[in-house]
């Protein structure tokens, strides 16, 4: 992230930026507490280039982890404009992280401690480039003159540094000549990660005619082996010399062989045939492959992983990565292309992070999960029961709390629910409370509702609210570990399965009240003003404050019920600081203040690009295992808007929903009153018709202050409701607004100026409508808190 030194402005910048980010974290959340990490940049480190008051970071590293017994050092930059081994600026750095090791390694030889064994990775480009005629493979005897790149030449730096050190000093290191690495999280750029997106996602041409070397391919798993034996390879001696060790697989092969492997599982409309190799003036590509003679000999390695076998799980991990959601994936045309997807996270045990390689797996109850692929929870008996239950429900009411101490939820107490709009009519408030708490367990009324399920079937109720009760499988019944912790946000943050019906699901956390739900649902039925563009309303989610924060933090009127948070929520928390202070000014607010309320929120159901991106924050929950949601929320928040603003400036269109004159109009405003208005004239006029829209444009730009005002005075057009029988999902008192859609005068919901408290997030967005999440004071919108 620290060598991108400007914000990412166009989509290739942003997509290899967020690839380096979902591998980075992939690693955080596999290894968890189980290391340690350092956001830091370590050149230069040699004590000599000391600033005055610099921290010697690696200094500090060994004297806070005195039994470091093995130092892997792999030093392989992502392909970058910062490659450049020498630095092209003034007091810019160049590469000197192997001399600062060393030098750390001899402060800790003098101080009388054992050095640690020191592995580091050279490549296979210290070797010169050669034609095919040369008759590799290349040894770790062959006499190097010329390096085949930049790359190869610095590797051949730290190579030459390793045998001084030995030389003058006796370090003992083990250097491994990488040939070309391939696997899950490889390079985005590098020829078999393109070759396999474009096999997975159904491109015609699967390899550029540029591609025309032949090299030498090694697994990741097999590179691995490699790195484990070398870690405990030392010769016997009181001296030993550093060696170095080529990592590869004894073969060369030709990026046309390795199209043909993937098309024959991924077959594309246009034939390998046409694929042959365009005609040259000199036809040998470069040839690069290594021996594998020294390696068995030394380190018992031998590459296990055929080439074919490798690129198979190299695309089941790409279509993994292609399709990480349910519902939206592809179908599998063939058996081939069901084998290939059966290597991919379906191979592997759901709690194995490190075989799913940053892949989430869902509960099967959330609207995310593969049904290939997914894992029980004690939401799967009810799930049905829910989906049975608010079927006729247009908007569900819900909440949950799954403690055993639970008596009451609070908003049911009658005292306080004083409004009947603070409800759902008929069947479509639902709480989900644990079997064994104290309030399922004590209510002896039981209501009988409408028939479902095959028959008339009596449920529990508290207040307003249907009791949805989960069988938690605690030893007391209530979430223990930080899987069953993450549970209880499932029906918060996907709740699309439960309520497979509803159009909109509100959720509130039990002790919130709503004023008025037909004013929230007005409220979540929104969006920023664009001539041309048709918004809605992803989620609707209130707006938090510094206070709000800290007051969660710590409770000075009861210190003794604080504590500590996971350690996962610890780490995960550290890792979204360490982007945002990376990415400032193009993540929402920089990530310096709390910015969400998520005790409630409105969701909207029907709608495939609002499922996605609360999968993408559910995934987050999943994947860093904490119990919390707010963190997660902000974060996949801010990408998502980050991606929504490089898009639109790249469509020559600053992002409208972002600055202090964005307009908030109900959504589909523009796009019904031009539909209105093209109805209106003959169809040859239709071009006049949107000249005339184009003035009407030029006059409100002229006219903001007056125009802006009666727009954002708009009413919402609402279908009729029988005012002698109210529909369920609505609000339990009769609604007052009824319109009609074909209306001159369109009236007036409220004179509220929406556009002074909004703050519009941009979600990426897959059709022609564009979707957003709305942030608003919780007052504003008739949210109440009991607790505060």
């Amino acid at each position: 992230v620290d060598r991108m030194t400007e914000n990412p402005m166009t989509q290739k910048e942003l997509a290899q930026f967020e690839f380096q980010r979902q591998r980075t974290f992939s690693v955080l959340q596999t290894l968890g507490s189980n290391g340690s990490f350092y956001r830091v940049d370590f050149r230069p480190m040699i004590p000599e280039y000391f600033d005055l008051g610099e921290v010697p970071v690696l200094d500090h590293i060994f004297r806070q982890h005195p039994d470091i017994t093995h130092v892997v050092h792999l030093a392989d930059p992502f392909p970058h404009a910062a490659l450049q081994v020498i630095a092209r600026e003034k007091d810019v750095p160049k590469a000197g992280m192997m001399e600062a090791l060393m030098e750390q390694f001899l402060k800790v030889q003098r101080s009388g401690q054992r050095v640690p064994h020191f592995l580091y990775a050279s490549s296979s480009e210290v070797y010169p480039s050669t034609s095919k005629n040369a008759n590799p493979p290349f040894t770790e005897t062959h006499t190097i003159s010329t390096p085949s790149s930049l790359r190869g030449a610095a590797k051949l730096i730290d190579e030459t540094l390793a045998k001084m050190y030995n030389d003058m000093h006796g370090i003992y290191s083990v250097g491994l000549r990488f040939f070309s690495v391939y696997g899950p999280w490889s390079a985005p750029g590098s020829p078999l990660f393109e070759m396999a997106e474009r096999a997975v996602t159904g491109d015609a041409i699967l390899w550029d005619e540029k591609w025309t070397d032949i090299n030498d391919f090694v697994y990741i798993d097999d590179a691995i082996d490699a790195m484990m034996a070398a870690m405990q390879f030392r010769p016997s001696g009181e001296k030993t010399p550093p060696v170095v060790f080529n990592v590869a697989s004894g073969q060369g092969t030709s990026l046309q062989e390795i199209a043909a492997i993937m098309e024959k599982h991924f077959p594309h409309k246009k034939p390998l045939e046409t694929h042959e190799m365009p005609v040259q003036e000199d036809p040998n590509p470069t040839t690069s492959f290594g021996s594998t003679e020294r390696a068995e000999k030394f380190l018992g390695y031998i590459p296990r992983v055929p080439l074919e076998e490798g690129v198979v799980k190299l695309l089941a991990w790409h279509y993994d990565r292609a399709f990480p959601y349910g519902g939206g994936r592809q179908e599998i045309p063939d058996e081939r292309a069901s084998f290939v997807a059966s290597h991919g996270i379906v191979s592997c045990p759901p709690s194995d992070k490190e075989c799913l390689k940053g892949t989430p797996v869902f509960p099967c109850a959330s609207e995310c999960s593969h049904e290939v692929q997914c894992v029980d929870s004690f939401y799967d008996e009810i799930i049905g029961w829910t989906q049975a239950l608010t079927k006729k429900c247009e908007v569900v009411l819900y909440t949950i709390d799954l403690s055993n101490s639970l008596e009451s939820l609070p908003s049911a107490h009658l005292k306080i629910r004083s409004k009947s709009d603070s409800f759902v009519a008929g069947d479509c408030n639902v709480a989900f409370v644990s079997a064994n708490s104290v309030l399922y367990k004590s209510i002896s009324t039981q209501s009988s509702v409408s028939s479902f399920l095959g028959g008339s079937r009596t449920v529990q109720k508290n207040g307003e609210w249907i009791l949805a009760p989960v069988k938690i499988p605690s030893s007391d019944g209530e979430p223990a570990h930080a899987s069953e912790r993450m549970l209880s946000l499932l029906p918060k943050l996907s709740p699309g399965l439960f309520f497979s019906k509803a159009k909109r699901a509100i959720y509130i956390d039990p002790d919130i009240l709503l004023d008025n739900i037909n004013k929230l649902l007005e409220e979540a039925s929104m969006q920023p003003y664009n001539s041309d563009v048709e918004g809605r309303t992803a989620m609707l989610i209130g707006k938090g404050s510094p206070v709000d924060y800290f007051a969660q933090d710590y409770d000075y009127d009861n210190p003794q019920r604080q504590t500590l948070a996971p350690i996962e929520t610890v780490v995960q928390n550290a890792a979204y600081r360490m982007v945002r202070i990376a990415v400032a000014g193009m993540l929402f607010d920089s990530g310096f203040s709390d910015l969400m309320d998520s005790r409630w929120m409105v969701h909207a159901l029907q709608s495939d690009d609002s499922r996605l991106f609360r999968c993408d924050v559910f995934g987050e929950v999943v994947q860093w295992g904490g119990n919390t949601d707010r963190s997660a929320l902000e974060f996949i928040l801010g990408l998502h808007d980050m991606w929504s603003r490089v898009i639109a400036k790249e469509s020559d269109d600053e992002p409208w929903w972002i600055g202090e004159d964005v307009v908030t109009v109900p959504e589909g405003h523009n796009a019904s009153t031009r539909r209105r208005r093209l109805q209106e004239v003959p169809k040859e006029d239709e071009n006049s018709a949107k000249e005339e829209d184009d003035e009407d444009e030029k006059e409100d730009t002229a006219n903001d202050g007056e125009d802006r005002k009666g727009m954002q005075a708009e009413a919402v057009e609402q279908e009729e409701v029988n005012h002698e029988d109210v529909k369920r999902g609505e609000s339990s008192e009769e609604s007052d607004h009824n319109f009609d859609e074909d209306s001159d005068n369109e009236k007036v919901l409220t004179e509220r100026d929406y556009s002074s408290y909004d703050t519009w997030m941009g979600v990426l967005s897959a059709t022609s409508v564009k979707y957003f999440v709305r942030i608003v004071p919780s007052s504003e919108v008739g949210v109440v808190s009991l607790t505060d």
